[in-house]
């Protein structure tokens, strides 16, 4: 239920970069920031270096955050992008409250990678934060549990992510703010492609840029509200942390033995995956 929280207070709006590099002749490189109206979130993971000195393809892979803002020219956009497939990680009582906006000729998937809480509905922020200031738990610990915890449902989520991307088809995952369920996501798929560790945390860890208008907002308003000590405190607690993509992988070889093995044990065709995604 916690975790819920969390998710909702970072949605939307971020400052768009560009992590730039370069392929072999045979293929284009892009700026990996697409540049949206209603998602800031959006980009293309294509340019890392993957297994036997190839890199990742671009215009194939791509993670965002909800795509209810969408504008009519955003959707022209995705349009050009190519992409065939979306993969939706979130409860249905987030994609009932905010539908994905997209072209109707795109095919859609719906796989949670956690459960809403028993009532269905979102845990009130409010009463978050004023348990996290009491010094009832820290959301830095909720976060840490849930990114150390593989549990069934994000098994299954995996498994299924991965049979999608094995057809080659270009797709496109995400969450609600696009950086927990899909930074997660992200982390597997890149490690499937034979990225190493590092770059798969600097990924994640780049949501921080592409949200930091957000994450200003949010402390606007806690600054405003609760005051410069709640912020301070507060501060500690939300954005991307190294830490937290740390526990999930970390736990996966603490369990596993390996994060090789956990895809075995979700049936992910490795071969199949760089065949489709790294370049020839």
């Amino acid at each position: 239920m916690l975790r819920q929280t969390i998710f909702n207070l970072l949605i939307s709006a971020s400052c768009a970069v560009s992590l730039t590099a370069q392929t072999s002749e045979n293929n284009k490189s892009y700026e990996t920031h697409v540049n949206l109206e209603g998602e800031d979130n959006f980009r293309d993971m294509g340019g890392f270096i993957g297994a036997d000195g190839k890199r990742v393809l671009y215009r194939k892979l791509f993670r965002s955050g909800e795509l209810s803002a969408l504008t009519d020219a955003d959707q022209e956009t995705i349009k050009q992008l190519g992409l065939e497939q979306v993969i939706d990680l979130r409860t249905a009582h987030e994609v009932e409250e905010k539908p994905d906006r997209i072209p109707s000729d795109i095919k859609m998937y719906f796989y949670p990678l956690m459960a809403n809480d028993p009532s269905g509905k979102t845990v009130n922020a409010e009463s978050f934060i004023v348990d996290v200031l009491s010094g009832k738990y820290s959301a830095k610990e909720k976060m840490l549990e849930f990114y150390g915890t593989i549990d069934t449902q994000k098994k299954k989520g995996f498994e299924t992510v991965f049979n999608l991307l094995e057809t080659g088809k270009t797709t496109l995952w995400h969450c609600q703010a696009g950086q927990d369920r899909a930074g997660m996501t992200a982390a597997l798929v890149l490690w499937s492609l034979g990225v190493n560790r590092a770059d798969i945390v600097k990924d994640y860890l780049a949501t921080k840029t592409y949200l930091a208008k957000s994450y200003e907002q949010y402390h606007n308003y806690i600054s405003t509200k609760y005051g410069k000590e709640a912020l301070e405190k507060l501060k500690k607690n939300f954005g991307p942390s190294e830490a937290f993509i740390n526990a999930f992988l970390d736990n996966i070889e603490k369990e596993y033995g390996n994060v090789d093995t956990f895809l075995e044990t979700i049936h992910v065709d490795v071969n199949k995956m760089r065949t489709n995604y790294l370049e020839s």
